[in-house]
């Protein structure tokens, strides 16, 4: 049986709530296709008796639940996406570590992911 490894993604826009829910949409629809465990909206702390639509839901965050040996196709599909999509970066953290994904990444920012990749890849 395989441990399974939750990843927290989150989204940064220039845009406002509304853009960030749509681009958790459009990035939980892009992985869903993956062989996961599981793909959930992150809630943010408790909800509030009057809390409305996605108060209660950390904007722009999803957790995917899978084995390890997937982390990279989520990091591959997830930069692919970043590409297309209006959002200016994605943050990917797994166990307190994290890294970040830009439109434009750099040298060093691709060692970074390799790193990162191998390292939760082994977890």
């Amino acid at each position: 049986m395989h441990d399974i490894q939750e990843m927290i993604i989150s989204i940064t826009t220039d845009g406002d709530d509304s853009e960030l829910d749509m681009l958790r949409m459009d990035l939980l629809e892009e992985l869903s296709i993956l062989p996961v465990n599981a793909i959930e909206p992150v809630t943010s702390g408790e909800v509030p008796a009057n809390a409305r639509g996605f108060d209660a839901i950390g904007l722009g965050k999803l957790m995917v639940k899978s084995g390890p040996n997937v982390s990279r196709r989520v990091v591959n599909a997830v930069h692919s996406w970043l590409q297309r999509s209006s959002a200016s970066s994605v943050d990917l953290t797994v166990d307190g570590d994290s890294v970040t994904l830009s439109k434009a990444p750099t040298a060093e920012q691709g060692k970074a992911l390799d790193q990162f990749i191998t390292k939760h890849q082994s977890s």
